[in-house]
């Protein structure tokens, strides 16, 4: 059962880190996310229950884990590229 107890300890298993970002968690950006959101047919059960910061959860919306991860990985397939361009220009046009 979901109680506080049970909250804490997901919350020191998971370092205090946010399952989808590993950035760390605060009181004030950590909330409780839906692995598989409860209008998917998910559960308010403990194992279905992660902590994430309140971006990664507004991102996700009502996707489940999988939905959003998949999508995070085509964006990143399509707009990676990109990224190493630009980092690789902005090592070479450095202003002196």
């Amino acid at each position: 059962s979901v109680n506080k107890a049970s909250l804490f300890k997901l919350l020191d298993d998971q370092n205090n880190a946010c399952a989808l970002t590993s950035r760390a968690l605060t009181p004030d950006n950590a909330t409780l996310d839906h692995i598989v959101p409860v209008s998917a047919g998910g559960s308010h059960s403990v194992d279905n229950l992660q902590w994430v910061t309140r971006e990664a959860n507004h991102a996700k919306g009502t996707m489940t884990q999988q939905e959003f991860i998949r999508l995070c990985m085509d964006v990143s397939k399509t707009h990676a590229p990109m990224w190493v361009l630009a980092a690789r220009l902005g090592k070479v046009c450095r202003r002196p």
